[in-house]
């Protein structure tokens, strides 16, 4: 999958597009995503609630995962730790890949706002969603019809 058709899937996401998630920058292993807070991302103490923040950190680790590997993955862990309230204003969310391995990765994700304080921030392992190998059993059978 090439680099503009990740981030039309991104953007295109529906998921993406109820939480109003813009995708800035998607280059090699470099992905930025932003949010400018409303209403609907408020909790009943009118601040963005934690699960939107766990969502943009879930969503830049996996994208700059894909933009690396040009696979997708899916999140097997996901710990994060909440810095400081946000109110209103753009978040911004950048993502590290920590370790990359042949199935397992591991990154981190940081949400901050636009004084640059960190509001969040959290650490993934996302499993590759590699295509499955024929194992050589079939890879015989099938020769064998033929």
């Amino acid at each position: 999958m090439d680099i503009n058709s990740e981030k039309k899937l991104i953007d295109n996401s529906r998921f993406s597009q109820l939480l109003d998630v813009k995708t800035i920058q998607y280059e090699k292993g470099e992905v930025v995503l932003q949010l400018t807070v409303d209403e609907h991302h408020k909790n009943a103490i009118q601040t963005v609630h934690g699960g939107v923040l766990a969502t943009l950190i879930d969503n830049v680790i996996g994208a700059t995962i894909t933009s690396i590997t040009n696979l997708p993955s899916t999140t097997i862990n996901l710990n994060i730790q909440y810095l400081k309230p946000a109110q209103a204003g753009i978040l911004t969310v950048k993502a590290n890949i920590l370790h990359l391995g042949y199935r397992i990765i591991t990154g981190e994700g940081i949400v901050t706002d636009q004084e640059n304080n960190t509001i969040a921030k959290g650490a993934g392992t996302f499993k590759l969603l590699r295509p499955k190998k024929e194992s050589s059993l079939n890879s015989n059978l099938n020769q064998s019809i033929q």
